[in-house]
């Protein structure tokens, strides 16, 4: 009985903690003029993270500036964008899903099991998984090769994420000795891949491209895993942003200037060929 109450009195805490601070409705900023939108992040590099002098910066930062240029142009009310971090994947999903104003903004792939839980926005980009490991592993052409010139080798993905059931469908087929865990974020498994040359993990081709752009020693096999996945923002069944977000985040943004500049800047140019 102790132990339930005291997890009913943490719940209630937690809980009461974040919707002191989760921002405001569009209904009320539309009328009032000014407001808050709270985005609850989660890193991933190139995507959104935090720079070695402390900026937060990344594709979804530079999208929320247009963003919120958009809704001062269109409805002119002043936005105020508001960020906290959520070092938990799965926690960072939990806390938005419960939440009727808070933006989620990670690599969050849209999956069917999904938009049961949240409302999704417009994609952002779209993103192929791919297998990173230390730059010094053999080269994995194809995923049959996996259980020879892996033997020995560990996976780690991120917790909560997609990329669990693409690890466990790889294990299954091609390697069942194959050790998979979870982790924290990737800058976390990079962490651990520097000074563990046998771990490998799966992740969004993005987040590799901005950790890649930050020297981590590391390298993307071209074993093909055969899944694109759309990433977008995420926001509670509740929420009354989700319209906003449709009328915003469209093809044409997506072929603009603008958005390209976004992606070669956070990215690299390798990724605008894969733009579509």
């Amino acid at each position: 009985m102790r132990t339930i109450t005291l997890t009913l009195v943490l719940t209630s805490v937690l809980n009461s903690t974040f919707s002191q601070t989760d921002g405001d409705t569009w209904q009320k900023i539309k009328v009032e003029k000014t407001g808050t939108l709270m985005c609850l992040w989660n890193e991933a590099y190139g995507i959104v993270f935090k720079d070695d002098n402390g900026k937060l910066r990344g594709v979804c930062i530079d999208i929320l500036e247009d963003f919120r240029l958009y809704l001062k142009q269109k409805y002119g009310v002043d936005l105020k964008v508001e960020y906290r971090e959520e070092k938990s994947f799965a926690r960072f999903l939990s806390i938005v899903g419960n939440s009727s104003t808070l933006l989620g903004v990670s690599t969050v792939s849209v999956t069917e099991e999904r938009k049961n839980r949240f409302q999704f926005s417009p994609y952002f980009i779209l993103n192929p998984n791919v297998i990173v490991t230390h730059k010094d592993a053999p080269k994995l052409s194809t995923l049959a090769e996996i259980q020879t010139l892996y033997k020995g080798y560990s996976m780690k993905v991120i917790a909560g994420s997609t990329h669990k059931d693409i690890a466990n469908s790889i294990k299954k087929r091609y390697a069942p000795a194959l050790v998979v865990s979870e982790g924290g974020t990737s800058r976390d498994i990079f962490n651990e891949i520097k000074t563990n040359k046998t771990l490998f993990t799966i992740v969004d081709f993005g987040e590799y491209l901005g950790a890649h752009k930050n020297k981590f020693p590391i390298s993307r096999q071209p074993a093909n895993l055969g899944t694109d996945d759309k990433l977008a923002f995420i926001m509670g069944k509740r929420s009354d942003w989700e319209p906003l977000w449709r009328e915003f985040l469209t093809d044409e943004y997506r072929r603009s200037p603008g958005y390209r500049k976004i992606i070669s800047e956070n990215l690299g140019l390798a990724y605008l060929g894969m733009i579509k």
